[in-house]
């Protein structure tokens, strides 16, 4: 028997060393459906008829074929012949991925390699011809060294190997120098192929006797002699899988035996000691901060251990007493079993544990502790920019500092959107670390370097910034990643998956299947004791993945593929908080329930306020038909801390671009909560405080204005009468300071409006004081005249109605004011004044030019007032209106609901209408019974969403 043994050292020595070339023949694609060289050209054979031509003679028939019927039909034949399209790539390509080659060169025309390369995540460049080399970024390549059917440049015939080093000549060159440079691996080739001849000749004059051997796998053959010598004299060594495999050799199938030889070659020499399998296994991720569960299996391989739901389970006892030695307390640092610890206690998993034969219970052999994290994530984690800013300025850069300190501090300036300030530290680092040739950390920092770079030019200065992106884009990580960081490690893959952003494709993934596990637990009765729920299981993952980014500093959850991982469980949190949790209780099975998430958990939060804007939490919301959030006593005060952090950022100038939707985030989450009456005065005060320093603006006081409505129909009683009469004094304070833009005014006055509604119907004694109504009054904001008269004292109510009926009597008749008025029982209804309304309802009509169309069409909204002034019964002569109405069959409908025609009706006009008007429309006998025909024919047609069969349940499903 050959021992091989060295041969394999040379091979995986150049494997960590990037240094291995891998030339790939036409064996590696037979497995795949790929005819041999040998058969194709039979095939050619057999369609050129009589011919005194010699079968083998193999780049003659092709010649003789390409000479007989010209250029298309030969190449429309050699397409067919080595047609790929639909076929999949083997266990021989997938292998030749996990040798991890520095460069692949082929004399396949096929694409089985870049697709088995892009299954692992690695995007390597294909070279077909000599043009392309210049152009490749990319610091691998797979070189198609005969072309392909991309340019109709494959290399087959007899004058293409002629003519080769003139068509290939770079390519030829390139070849060579890694022939001279590197060590050589060749994959499916045979000894008669005229590419192995060509390839051979290359070596021997390159190599001579001055450079190692190449190597060659024969899987078919037995061992010979002569062979041997004949090659090694061509500076080729030859590895037989018959004396490699030996009695798992099969004469019958050269695939079976280059897939057993290749895994030779890759997997390593079996360990017997369990500590040093598993200390060999993991001893590569010690210097980072913390480690991602899904990595930990690896450690454990062949070892049945599993992680599962924050825990390491043993399916059997082969690693029982290495678990147990790491709860002694001798453990030292120098000790494989500290490093072991060490590592465990940086992830999230709790303990270990393995169930017992006889009882069938968990016994815990090992608890993990978790080492206190620096107050700088808790305070990244809390939003407290206060103190991440007094963090990142208390430390002088000038000042000796270890490299992760330096991270911290760069880390923190990200955090601060700072992000010039964030990649000058990471700049210097990097040099530190490549200096120290620290390659895991180095190329961390090269990847977060890139990433702020990115995000400087691209996202805050729009690309302008030239220079940067120039030196940004010089920062070649798949080098780092290949020539230092890797060199062959397949256990440092995890930085792979950084690179090309696996990690995040995967994690998403992983989401995603969840948010389908989550919701069928909202929807399926299960008997108790069935285990965790997944939306538990859910959130231990997405942590997981938040504290590897955050613990080890990367700098990347501004990108989408980050931000839709948070979004996607968001989402699936709400999929199950907003389902109802049900009982059941049978004879056969017993008594169970559904699986839904009762309370909001503060890392949820800590999600939502970090990663989750207005617009994206409104559409969750919405999609998920969320009314009500019940947050649990801890994610209710990290919500308040966060939400204090943020008024104490505003207030000190903390400049950050999203600072104001945060707060906004926050407010909508509270406004569906259960919140204290002290909980609701420390919100409205610290947002009155703001709101005198005016920083809100326009849309802002709707957002506000939202909120306190939400917590008034929640719980009325919860809100004080100062705090309300606290915002009024705001607002009309502002008038007589001026502090308010004119595109502040008409939400201004949504706010008023709402908060005079609040203090008249809840504190109806309570009235403003009269220094305020004057602010106001004087403002000549008329819009405002009404709300005002809620809450002002009697002196001012008389003056508010000299001021309207003053205004009213204005020859530009302001109908909006004359609604107001009446409804808020301001002035009386008299002829006088529906006269001036009528005449300005036919002044806009004479006024609309019917080829064109506005919106709002005015004459519609004037119509809509008088419309509600009849339904409140507040229209003297609502008759005069009526020829008005025919192009508006909404109002229309609402003139006269007796005699409308319910063909025309439009079930959407109820879904929209406010609760006020759809009691209204309720009340109406005629009304009821013909919608509520016309909800049961669109049920029972399936032409419906939930929303409307709400409104049907709410407002039809009974009897009148």
């Amino acid at each position: 028997m050959i021992n091989y043994s060295e041969d394999r050292r040379i091979l995986k020595q150049a494997i960590t060393d990037n240094k291995l070339v891998v030339f790939v023949g036409a064996g590696a694609s037979i497995n795949s459906g790929i005819p041999l060289w040998k058969d194709a050209v039979q095939k050619i054979y057999e369609r050129i008829g009589s011919t005194a031509l010699d079968k083998n003679d193999t780049l003659k028939i092709p010649q003789v074929y390409f000479n007989a019927r010209g250029e298309k039909e030969y190449n429309e034949l050699v397409k067919d012949i080595f047609k790929y399209d639909g076929k999949n790539p083997n266990k021989i390509h997938e292998l030749i991925v996990k040798l991890n080659p520095c460069h692949v060169i082929t004399t396949n025309y096929d694409d089985f390699l870049e697709k088995a390369f892009i299954a692992n995540g690695e995007f390597l460049d294909v070279v077909q011809k000599d043009s392309e080399i210049p152009y490749s970024k990319n610091s691998r390549m797979i070189i198609k060294m005969h072309g392909g059917f991309t340019y109709n440049n494959f290399v087959f015939k007899e004058d293409d190997y002629l003519n080769y080093s003139h068509n290939f000549a770079l390519i030829e060159i390139f070849i060579k120098a890694l022939v001279a440079k590197n060590v050589i691996l060749f994959v499916g080739y045979s000894y008669n192929d005229p590419d192995t001849k060509q390839i051979f000749n290359w070596v021997k004059n390159i190599l001579g006797d001055n450079f190692q051997r190449a190597y060659f796998f024969d899987a078919g053959n037995c061992y010979d002699l002569n062979t041997v010598n004949y090659y090694k004299n061509l500076g080729i060594n030859i590895i037989y899988s018959s004396e490699c495999l030996r009695e798992s050799f099969n004469k019958d199938s050269i695939y079976e035996n280059t897939v057993k030889v290749l895994e030779y070659i890759i997997n390593d020499e079996q360990e017997t000691d369990i500590t040093n399998i598993v200390y060999n296994a993991s001893k590569h991720l010690v210097g980072l901060n913390y480690i991602l569960a899904q990595y930990i299996p690896y450690m454990f391989r062949n070892l049945d251990v599993v992680y599962k739901e924050g825990s390491l389970t043993l399916l059997s006892n082969k690693a029982e007493e290495l678990f147990k030695s790491l709860n002694e307390d001798f453990l030292t640092k120098k000790s494989k079993l500290s490093t072991i610890k060490e590592l465990l206690d940086k992830t999230i998993i709790k303990n270990s544990y393995i169930y017992d034969a006889e009882s069938h219970k968990p016994t815990i052999l090992c608890n993990f502790n978790k080492a206190p994290s620096a107050k700088l994530y808790e305070d990244i984690d809390n939003q407290n920019f206060i103190n991440i800013k007094s963090y990142a300025d208390s430390v002088n850069m000038a000042m000796q500092m270890d490299n992760q300190l330096q991270l911290r501090i760069a880390y923190s300036f990200y955090e601060l959107q700072e992000y010039q300030k964030c990649y000058d530290i990471l700049k210097k680092v990097s040099l530190t670390y490549k200096r120290q040739q620290n390659y895991i950390w180095y190329f961390i920092t090269e990847f977060n370097r890139l990433h702020v770079g990115r995000l400087i030019s691209w996202r805050i200065y729009w690309g302008t910034n030239n220079e940067l992106n120039n030196e940004t884009e010089k920062i070649d990580l798949s080098d780092i990643l290949y020539n230092n960081a890797l060199k062959g490690k397949h256990e440092n893959r995890f930085l792979k998956e950084l690179e090309n952003f696996t990690l995040m494709y995967k994690t998403l993934s992983e989401v995603l299947k969840f948010y389908e596990k989550v919701e069928k637990d909202a929807n399926t009765n299960y008997v108790f004791g069935s285990g965790v729920a997944n939306i538990d299981k859910l959130e231990v993952s997405v942590m997981d993945f938040y504290n590897y980014l955050k613990l080890n500093h990367l700098m990347i959850d501004a990108y989408s593929e980050v931000l839709e991982v948070y979004k996607q469980y968001i989402n699936a949190v709400f999929c199950s908080h907003s389902k109802k949790e049900k009982e059941f209780s049978d004879g056969m099975f017993g008594s169970g329930k559904n699986k839904v998430l009762k309370e909001v958990s503060p890392f949820t939060i800590i999600i939502i306020c970090k990663y989750i804007d207005k617009k994206c939490l409104d559409d969750i919301l919405q999609n998920n038909d969320v009314t009500k959030i019940k947050l649990s006593i801890d994610a209710e005060n990290k919500l308040f801390e966060i939400l204090d952090n943020y008024f104490i950022a505003i207030e000190n100038k903390i400049l950050l671009s999203n600072l104001k939707d945060k707060l906004f985030v926050i407010l909508r989450i509270l406004g569906m909560s259960n919140l204290s009456q002290e909980r609701i005065t420390f919100i409205v005060n610290k947002i009155n405080n703001l709101m005198t320093q005016n920083y809100f603006e326009d849309t802002d006081f709707t957002e506000i204005s939202n909120f306190i409505v939400k917590k008034y129909n929640c719980d009325k009683t919860l809100l004080s009468s100062e705090t309300i009469c606290l915002v009024i004094s705001t607002i009309c304070n502002g008038f007589r300071l001026k502090i308010w833009a004119e595109t502040d005014i008409s939400y201004l006055h949504t706010l008023f409006t709402n908060l005079s509604y609040i203090l008249n119907d809840v504190f109806p004694n309570e009235k403003i004081s009269d220094m305020l109504s004057e602010a106001i009054l004087e403002s000549e904001y008329e819009e405002f005249f009404p709300e005002l008269f809620s809450v002002a004292s009697d002196r001012i109510k008389e003056k508010i109605k000299t001021e309207v009926l003053s205004k009213l009597e204005d020859n530009n008749f302001n109908y909006e004011l004359y609604y107001d008025s009446i409804n808020g029982n301001i002035i009386s209804q008299s002829k006088e004044m529906e006269d001036k309304l009528f005449e300005k309802v036919k002044q806009i009509h004479n006024e609309q030019n019917p080829s064109t169309k506005s919106y709002p069409d005015p004459l519609e909204t004037i119509l809509t007032y008088c419309i509600n002034l009849h339904l409140n019964g507040k229209l003297i002569d609502k008759d005069r209106f009526k020829p008005y109405l025919k192009d508006f069959p909404q109002i229309k409908f609402l003139y006269d609901m007796n005699n409308f025609d319910y063909n025309k009706f439009e079930l959407s006009w109820f879904t929209h209408a406010n609760n006020a008007l759809k009691e209204n429309i309720v009340q109406n006998q005629t009304a009821f019974r013909e919608i509520k025909k016309l909800y049961r024919k669109a049920l029972g047609n399936n032409d419906y969403d939930q929303k409307m069969l709400n409104e049907y349940l709410k407002y039809f499903d009974k009897v009148k």
